[in-house]
């Protein structure tokens, strides 16, 4: 059985930590500052020189523990802010392509309320009667007698008499 075997019997439990940290970690993984500590405590604990040696190790594997936890914790608040600043986005985006809509459909409404109000006018041009130069001509085609207020061929006419009723006949 090898020396650092027999710390790990003995009770040596930072080489519990270093080797799982390692497992976890494998060769060339990129742990960065935590790999390089955990290879040296690896290297110290593996090479089985007391239990002195063993104490090293431990106190080394929990530092590169401490490193590699801090490290993912630095990925995973990167990641975090990363995914949040998209969700933003995207809201900004879907606010923007609402409020683009609403403009379309303002926009529509407008444009029909303006092609309706047309339509009705010309409905309503088509029932007035024809506009003649005096209410004499429009007596003598059949038309007249128009009130204020009532008939919207009343302003084409002057009313003499002031009675509000002009072509009368």
């Amino acid at each position: 059985m090898a020396r650092w075997q027999q710390a790990l019997l003995a009770g040596a439990t930072g080489a519990v930590v270093l080797l799982g940290v390692g497992a976890a970690l494998g060769p060339g993984s990129g742990g960065g500052a935590a790999e390089q500590q955990l290879s040296l405590a690896r290297g110290v604990t593996e090479s089985g020189r007391g239990p002195d040696d063993a104490a090293a190790g431990h106190a080394a594997a929990e530092a590169a523990e401490e490193a590699t936890v801090t490290e993912l914790a630095q990925e995973v608040a990167a990641d975090k802010a990363a995914a949040d600043e998209a969700s933003a986005q995207s809201v900004a985006d879907a606010a923007a392509a609402g409020q683009a809509a609403a403009a379309a459909a303002a926009q529509e409404a407008a444009e029909a309320g303006a092609e309706e109000e047309h339509t009705r006018q010309a409905e309503q041009d088509a029932a007035l009667d024809p506009r003649f130069d005096t209410c004499t001509a429009a007596l003598a085609q059949g038309h007249g007698h128009y009130a204020a207020g009532l008939d919207p061929e009343y302003p084409w006419y002057r009313d003499a008499d002031s009675d509000g009723i002009v072509c009368q006949g």
